[in-house]
């Protein structure tokens, strides 16, 4: 099934680069489709800052739809963003500074992109340690003992990848929940799928695996020991850690 009428001067490939190839399309609704398809032409420079959409009926013919598609698909790209009007000109592509990067959507085609993972890691790294002193002095038995049995759980499965990337997230929502501020909670929500991301390039490699294992392990000890300036250095080195791993510098203002 093609995107719009039979003969159309171009569709969607998700196999490959967007824009520049005509074929087939999921199920997902036509506005959709065509915002995904602008979104990733954007964040890939096919359309830098600065240019301008193509046209309403470019867009048209481009696709193959109607007016109403296209209109609403050209919408979902200006909420995130990426786009904002110039009266009599149409739309221009707007500064990254200025996308909508807590956006689930959004997230789930830049979070692959190496500039937003290095944005993720001074995230982490300015408020990851905070969270986790908080669930040293705020843990509850509970949370502490799920914290213990993630941890001991990846480490009896050491090849099962997606299994630790899983509890991985789950251990860090744990430690979330255990700060006791639901807006660290939020905060962090917005930005899963890139943490998702972040996560699976860590635990794809041996060491990564390895030293995710050990961190939380000292973690878990120091929230047990109720030692909030411990379990901040330990998560401050945990981030750290992690940033060597994907071949990243950091550094501490």
């Amino acid at each position: 099934m093609t995107l719009g009428r039979p003969g159309g001067a171009a569709g969607i490939d998700r196999g490959r680069t967007p824009g520049r190839t005509a074929s087939t399309v999921t199920r997902t609704r036509l506005p959709d489709q065509i915002a995904n398809h602008l979104m990733r032409r954007i964040v890939e420079n096919d359309l830098p800052p600065g240019t301008l959409l193509p046209t309403e009926s470019e867009l048209v013919e481009e696709f193959s739809v109607g007016k109403s598609a296209v209109r609403e698909a050209v919408r979902i790209v200006r909420t995130k963003g990426l786009v904002e009007v110039v009266q009599g000109s149409g739309m221009r592509v707007t500064p990254r500074q200025r996308w909508n990067l807590i956006d689930p959507e959004l997230v789930a085609i830049v979070g692959d992109s190496a500039t937003s993972i290095a944005h993720l890691m001074e995230l982490r790294l300015a408020l990851e340690p905070s969270i986790a002193a908080h669930a040293a002095s705020r843990g509850t038995d509970a949370q502490i003992e799920e914290l213990a049995l993630l941890v001991e759980e990846s480490a009896s499965h050491p090849e099962d990848t997606e299994g630790i990337v899983a509890r991985d997230m789950e251990f860090h929502n744990v430690l979330t929940e255990a700060a006791d501020n639901p807006l660290f909670s939020i905060f962090f929500g917005s930005v899963a799928e890139l943490q998702i991301e972040l996560r699976r390039k860590v635990d794809m490699t041996e060491s990564g695996r390895r030293h995710g294992l050990e961190y939380h392990r000292q973690l878990v000890e120091a929230i047990r020991a109720h030692d909030p300036s411990r379990a901040r250095s330990t998560m401050s080195e945990h981030v750290k850690s992690v940033a060597e791993d994907l071949g990243l510098a950091t550094e501490t203002p």
